[in-house]
C-alpha cells in the first residue's frame, strides 16, 4: 500500500493484509438514497434541475455511513478501497497500468468535454491544464451509475465519476504506524498537511483538524494528479462526496 505518487502523505510503502469483503458494484444514486430518506424520516439533498436519479448522490460522512448502517453495511475503509482500486493485476502506478494517459472509456474523469464545459464558463486557460488531454469519456458532470464497463472485480465507477467516502479518519503520517493487517485508519483525526494532495506536492502548513476524512477514487471535475493509486485525500467531513458500502467476508489472507 502506497507510493510515491502519494507525496509524503503516501509513505513509506508497506504490505497490507485484508480480510474478506463484499463491495456494492456501484455508487449509491440519488433514487437508492432518497429512498432511505423515505425510510427514516430524513431531507433528500437538494438536486441540480437536470440530475439523474441513478447519477451518484453526493452526501456528508455521516449520512452516507447512516445509509450503509441502515442497510446492514459500513463505508470501506481506506486500504479496502486502495485494494479494489488496484484492481486484480501487476502493481501499477494508475489502475489502468502505468501509462499516464487512461485506456478508452475507462470511468468518467477530467477529460476534454470537461475542459470544454469549462471553457464555455469563464474558466481561465490555467484551469484547463490538469485535465487529461488525450482523454474524453463524452461527459462533462456527473453520470449515471454503471455507464461505464465494470473492472476486474465487477465494480463500477471505481475510477472517478464521485469522490467516496471511506470510514477512516484521515492523517498524513498514518502510514507510518499503520497495522499491517486490516487497518482501519487512526483513532482520531490526525494531522493534515495543507497544499498537499498528492503527486508529490510537499506540504505547506500542517493543520490539525477534527472532522477530515479519507475520501478516494478521484473526481469527474478533479485533477489528472488525483488518479495514481497511491494518492491519499481527505474531505471535511460535512462536505458532500458520494460513496458505497461494504460488508465484511472472511479471514485476512496473505499480503
Amino acid at each position: 500500500m502506497g507510493g510515491e505518487d502519494g507525496g509524503e502523505a503516501g509513505l513509506p510503502v508497506h504490505p497490507v493484509r485484508l480480510s474478506g469483503f463484499w463491495m456494492d458494484e456501484h455508487e449509491v444514486t440519488r433514487e437508492a438514497y432518497e429512498r432511505f430518506c423515505a425510510e427514516t424520516g430524513r431531507d433528500p439533498p437538494a438536486a441540480r434541475p437536470d440530475a439523474s436519479p441513478l447519477e451518484p448522490v453526493l452526501v456528508r460522512w455521516d449520512e452516507a455511513a447512516a445509509y450503509c448502517a441502515h442497510y446492514g453495511k459500513r463505508l470501506p475503509t481506506e486500504a479496502e478501497f486502495e485494494r479494489v482500486y488496484r484492481g486484480d493485476g501487476p502493481r501499477a502506478r494508475f489502475p489502468w497500468g502505468d501509462e499516464s494517459t487512461p485506456p478508452r472509456l475507462v470511468g468518467n474523469l477530467p477529460d476534454r468535454t470537461l475542459a470544454q464545459r469549462m471553457k464555455e464558463d469563464g474558466y481561465p486557460p490555467i484551469a484547463l491544464a490538469s485535465i487529461f488531454e488525450e482523454y474524453d469519456d463524452g461527459w462533462a458532470a456527473l453520470a449515471p451509475v454503471k455507464s461505464f464497463p465494470a473492472d476486474a472485480f465487477g465494480l463500477h465507477d471505481i475510477v472517478g465519476n464521485a469522490w467516496e467516502w471511506c470510514s477512516d479518519w484521515y492523517a498524513d503520517d498514518w502510514y507510518w504506524r499503520s497495522p499491517e493487517v486490516d487497518p482501519a485508519g487512526p483513532a482520531s483525526p490526525g494531522l493534515r498537511f495543507s497544499g498537499a494532495s498528492g503527486g508529490g506536492v510537499r506540504p505547506l502548513h500542517v493543520l490539525k483538524s477534527p472532522a477530515w476524512r479519507v475520501i478516494r477514487g478521484g473526481g469527474f471535475d478533479g485533477v489528472r494528479d488525483h488518479f495514481p493509486c497511491a494518492v491519499r485525500t481527505s474531505g471535511y467531513e460535512n462536505h458532500p462526496a458520494g460513496f458505497r458500502g461494504v460488508v465484511s467476508a472472511g479471514l485476512a489472507g496473505d499480503p
